[in-house]
């Protein structure tokens, strides 16, 4: 079977349902899934008020250089909703949809994602 590709148009029509908020909101909470303690929203904006650059930081246990691949490629799909033990000790998951990672579409022309 051929592999489907999904485009940066396809991302942005899957994302229409979300706001700045809410998907601001997709980063804060995958900090948490990721038994995060401290989650911290930085936002570098200039005097008129235009954002240069925002970044969310967390605690959490980040992701093993070696499963990039597999937290980035799949679309509508997350590990968090295929194994349900995945973050269950500490509360409710909120990212179990696959798209979270990809909702700052909404707000950005470009992320960067920095894990340890």
């Amino acid at each position: 079977m051929e592999q489907i590709q999904i485009t940066t148009p396809g991302i942005k029509k899957a994302l229409k349902r979300y706001q700045i908020p809410n998907a601001i909101a997709e980063y804060v909470w995958n900090g948490f899934d990721a038994q995060a303690t401290a989650v911290e929203i930085f936002i570098d904006s200039n005097e008129i008020n235009h954002i240069n650059k925002f970044s969310v930081k967390d605690d959490g246990y980040g992701i093993p250089y070696d499963e990039l691949e597999l937290k980035f490629k799949p679309f509508f799909q997350s590990e968090k909703e295929i194994d349900p033990d995945i973050g269950r000790e500490i509360s409710t998951v909120h990212g179990k949809n696959g798209v979270g990672r990809l909702t700052f579409f909404k707000f950005a022309r470009y992320a960067k994602w920095d894990t340890v």
